[in-house]
């Protein structure tokens, strides 16, 4: 596999490391996380959200510090309710209980099907691995 990371040489190496070694040639899917409301200081310019992006595809792995639109699986999440839930490592972050509760009270969208994921994105574990890097 190559891996090819992207300027920003933070959190998404660390996927990148993580997927090193996978065999991805015939693996094609988009994942993107994006957060709205983030505090003003972490926000790129001109950005109103912040997030980031995996795209495996022709053998290869793809991090990006931003969010894309067209990905396979995009989940929306606001800022201050993602985070409580990413700072704890062991929190099932996709327990479908948990999910549903914070669909219906409006703080996480998903657009596409998650399920669809690949073996070596949800074995990936993202939501553990990020954890420690989360502010």
């Amino acid at each position: 596999m190559y891996a090819r990371p992207q300027p920003d040489q933070g959190v998404p190496v660390q996927i990148l490391h993580a997927l090193d070694g996978k065999d991805l040639r015939t693996t094609r899917f988009t994942l993107c996380e994006e957060f709205t409301n983030p505090p003003e200081h972490l926000r790129p310019s001109g950005a109103q959200t912040v997030g980031f992006y995996v795209r495996l595809g022709d053998g290869q792995g793809e991090v990006g510090d931003r969010p894309i639109n067209g990905a396979d699986c995009t989940i929306i999440s606001d800022y201050a309710d993602a985070l409580s839930v990413a700072r704890d490592p062991e929190t099932a972050a996709a327990d479908p209980a948990v999910m549903a509760e914070r669909m219906a009270a409006g703080s996480l969208k998903i657009i596409g099907d998650p399920s669809a994921a690949p073996a070596v994105l949800t074995e990936l574990n993202i939501h553990k691995l990020l954890a420690p890097h989360t502010a």
